[in-house]
């Protein structure tokens, strides 16, 4: 391939990518790049983790404060799934293939069930759990490319249904594995945009730099060590510093 071509496919490749972040930067609150925690389901305590809102609906989502839903829900009882988020829950979510959401299953009383998934080519797939009263995370993984709906049935009572739109992924600006001895880090934010970037103290870029500023960006270290990666803009500031082993991709999400 001629350096012309090389050069037209990177940038159509990042332009894919800025389409894919898109659509996804809205709902990052709602996936990760790793599990984050074990497969199957778990006893949930909400003590501490409450949302602040709930969206209800598909993309046409309606926020309803979470104490106002509280209240209807011990009224009408039933079973609900919703998708875990930083700070609210949703029966919605557009995530990149890979990534994974923590769903939260509510019922007034626990017992054996099953999780329904409705794959984009129309299979269905039954996964028999144990459900804990009141709250269950389950742990999903977006596999596929294309919508995924999900419901769960325990004690005869059948759920609503979540939708998950899984879109293509591309990590990057810089579209590609991680450099042998280098470890990628993406920052996913969806109210920051132009912030600036340091390693160890020292400037590295501007989110946005030369294109339009999403919130999105992504950038290598050097691997097998630990790093201090700091955020600015303005009066915000954020730094962590951790350990960032070589091959590995790391996401960090900031309000």
């Amino acid at each position: 391939m001629t350096g012309q071509g090389l050069q037209a496919t990177q940038q159509a490749t990042q332009q894919v990518s800025q389409q894919v972040t898109q659509q996804t930067a809205q709902y990052a609150q709602y996936y990760r790049m790793d599990s984050g925690q074990q497969e199957g389901t778990e006893q949930f305590s909400i003590a501490g983790q409450q949302p602040s809102t709930l969206y209800v609906g598909g993309q046409e989502q309606r926020a309803v404060p979470y104490s106002q839903y509280q209240t209807y829900a011990t009224f009408a009882g039933g079973n609900a799934l919703w998708i875990q988020g930083t700070n609210s829950w949703t029966q919605y979510a557009r995530v990149p293939q890979g990534s994974y959401l923590s769903l939260i299953a509510t019922t007034s009383r626990g017992g054996n069930g099953y999780l329904y998934e409705i794959y984009p080519n129309g299979r269905l797939e039954r996964s028999s759990y144990y459900f804990y009263s009141p709250y269950t995370r389950i742990n999903f993984y977006a596999d596929t490319i294309g919508q995924h709906i999900l419901l769960f049935s325990v004690n005869n009572q059948v759920s609503n249904g979540v939708i998950i739109d899984v879109t293509g992924y591309t990590p990057g600006p810089s579209p590609g594995p991680s450099p042998t001895g280098r470890a990628r880090i993406n920052i996913i934010s969806t109210t920051l945009t132009g912030y600036e970037v340091y390693v160890d103290d020292v400037y590295q870029f501007t989110e946005g730099q030369g294109g339009i500023p999403d919130g999105y960006s992504s950038f290598t270290v050097t691997g097998d060590r630990s790093h201090k990666i700091t955020i600015r803009k303005g009066g915000y500031y954020y730094s962590q510093t951790r350990y960032f082993a070589s091959g590995r991709e790391y996401t960090l999400r900031i309000s």
